[in-house]
């Protein structure tokens, strides 16, 4: 079993951004993968069904015109763009439905990281699909564990904050498939941190769609995060999850540090938490067992000292 160790009073984004970087395809257990192939399933058919929906031909015109370099293909409607105005097309598209998976505390999950990823690719020659998926299991995992840490379901929404996490996990997915290294990706989070804030639930009252333009914002600044740190941009890394300026002290509530890998020591696989799917992909929404029979889905790092020796 693989075990991250908190190093000294390093920030635990720290910790879980070498998690990431070390995390191989062999190291994700075989129900996690089963589980993220589904999700990678559903993730590219409510992209599909939402690719011509309101809104995001008007995008996709929009990165067209605005041009620049050929990276990434625009799915649908062809052509290749810079890849952060890619991510930008491409993040509306799995929200368009509101079919894709969602985690009990943490939220929307797999619509940001795939499309992320999906745009990620045009920054690299050749990705393999074990690369894909064990980027996409970190990245859900990562967005996973900090959603349930600011309980943005059972507290955040409730106070009008639909939570800023999301581009923490993108960030990870996008950061292992580029290959950054442990400083650029720290760098990375850092970045992200500054560009987080209470996300209010004012896009659902009454509904704009904005709704499904926030992913694609979410996802190109996730991007163009990763590639600002690849070419030295440094952010804050030494609060970006704990502390006065932490993204876990921005709550109006008591958030739940042991959520995420503040403990001296983590290790995994270990399942917890709940995700629900479309039984038929893209086809209508309902929850779903897990692998197994089981309803777990994501997390499979453990939440306490106690869990990680267990």
């Amino acid at each position: 079993m693989t075990r991250f160790q908190r190093q000294n009073s390093e920030d635990p984004m720290a910790t879980l951004c070498r998690m990431a970087l070390q995390t191989r395809y062999e190291d994700v257990p075989p129900d996690v993968i089963r589980l993220v192939r589904h999700t990678l399933l559903d993730a590219v058919a409510v992209t599909i069904g939402g690719s011509a929906m309101d809104g995001i031909p008007a995008i996709v015109e929009l990165v067209k015109d605005k041009g620049g370099k050929p990276e990434t293909m625009l799915p649908f409607y062809g052509g290749k763009v810079p890849a952060s105005k890619a991510a930008l097309a491409i993040g509306p598209m799995p929200r368009a439905m509101d079919c894709g998976d969602l985690h009990e505390e943490a939220g929307h999950v797999s619509e940001y990281i795939v499309a992320s990823l999906l745009a990620a690719t045009g920054l690299r020659q050749n990705v393999t699909g074990k690369e894909l998926l064990a980027a996409l299991a970190i990245g859900q995992e990562i967005l996973v564990r900090l959603g349930s840490a600011y309980k943005v379901i059972s507290r955040a929404v409730k106070a009008n904050d639909c939570g800023g996490h999301y581009i923490f996990g993108a960030v990870a997915a996008v950061g292992k498939l580029l290959r950054l290294t442990q400083e650029q990706l720290e760098n990375t989070q850092g970045i992200a941190r500054t560009m987080t804030q209470p996300h209010t639930m004012a896009i659902y009252a009454p509904a704009t769609l904005m709704v499904r333009v926030h992913h694609g914002l979410v996802c190109q600044a996730a991007i163009t995060a990763c590639q600002l740190a690849a070419r030295g941009i440094t952010g804050p890394r030494e609060e970006v999850l704990l502390g006065a300026n932490g993204y876990l002290n921005s709550g109006r509530w008591e958030t739940e540090p042991d959520a995420s890998p503040t403990t001296p020591a983590m290790a995994w696989p270990r399942v917890s938490g709940r995700r629900t799917c479309p039984p038929h992909t893209a086809s209508r929404r309902a929850s779903r067992p897990g692998p197994s029979g089981s309803t777990a889905m994501a997390c499979w790092i453990p939440r306490s000292a106690s869990a990680a020796t267990s």
